[in-house]
């Protein structure tokens, strides 16, 4: 039996005697719950049920905390009196993205990776960790985890050393498809080392570098594995690359197996393609269109309504 709790739509919290009441008080018996989900919330005191919850549903598969922003403190407690318990190991799926986790909050959580083998899908998007606590989070995960399908690190700060870990991970976990490395501060240390593993990844499908700070060398070695590694279909370079620089774009164009180029789709054989209003720069489009005359040879309709691109180019 599947017993699910979403509070994502509760009611806000009540005042009575002055203060908030929290409206998890009232569910905090439930002993059997399967799933729980918890959307954002204003008020602190609804948050203080949580760990309480949780400590008591030991048969949890999904767990959402998604964009509570709760305190490292409550992250911490939530880990140690709960999650990291002997009886809490049917976990598969754990969303954190938009919370304090920082580097204790992620030292906390090893204890509970170590204890759900099961684990499926993991988002610590934006919960500002630190290389600190990144780096023993990542390579707990490498030594205890095989089903991985999805993880999101984007946001964090991993450098170079928490690339490595990264790539462990994806090499013990063939089911993940997606590398998300937006605003990860990978450093070009880190990109180049993403450039020498990239192509013994054959499962990743989807790879995105939005966001950090990488010199031209390093974006150069990157665009180079993707080209080796042929089941890349999906690019996100946006932030980082420079238009301005031919070679650059002489190696987008040779892409021919990637599909989404900076969040522009190219649908595969069709008569009509549309693309949407963007701010990617002219030189982009310009290589991403020799691509599309090449894989769609029975274009007939062309539509480019708000996309931003100087006359020469086009």
């Amino acid at each position: 039996l599947t017993i699910s709790l979403d509070l994502l739509d509760f009611p806000p919290a009540t005042v009575r005697h002055g203060f908030q009441e929290d409206p998890l008080c009232a569910v905090t018996s439930l002993t059997s719950l399967t799933s729980l989900r918890r959307g954002p919330s204003p008020h602190s005191a609804t948050r203080c049920g949580i760990s309480q919850l949780i400590a008591s549903n030991s048969r949890l598969v999904s767990l959402d905390l998604g964009g509570n922003g709760l305190s490292t403190e409550i992250i911490s407690k939530m880990c140690r009196e709960g999650l990291s318990s002997p009886q809490h190991s049917s976990l598969s799926r754990l969303n954190l993205q938009g919370n304090w986790v920082c580097n204790e909050g992620a030292i906390s959580l090893i204890r509970v990776i170590a204890n759900n083998h099961n684990l499926t899908h993991l988002s610590l998007r934006h919960c500002a960790i630190r290389v600190e606590g990144m780096v023993p989070l990542l390579w707990a995960m490498g030594e205890s985890l095989r089903r991985l399908q999805r993880l999101d690190l984007s946001g964090n700060f991993l450098e170079a050393a928490g690339v490595e870990g990264l790539l462990a991970i994806l090499k013990a976990n063939p089911g993940v498809s997606q590398l998300e490395l937006s605003y990860c501060d990978i450093k070009p240390q880190g990109a180049r080392l993403l450039a020498d593993r990239l192509p013994d990844l054959p499962q990743v499908e989807e790879l995105s570098i939005r966001g950090n700070n990488l010199g031209l060398s390093a974006v150069r070695e990157v665009l180079r594995a993707v080209r080796r590694a042929t089941a890349v279909t999906s690019l996100d370079l946006r932030e980082i690359y420079d238009a301005r620089h031919k070679d650059l774009t002489e190696l987008v164009k040779d892409l021919r197996h990637v599909t989404c180029l900076d969040g522009i789709k190219m649908p595969p054989k069709r008569a009509a393609w549309k693309v949407g209003p963007t701010e990617i720069a002219g030189e982009h489009v310009a290589a991403f269109l020799a691509n599309a005359a090449l894989a769609n040879k029975a274009l007939t309709s062309l539509d480019l309504r708000g996309t931003r691109m100087c006359p020469d180019l086009l």
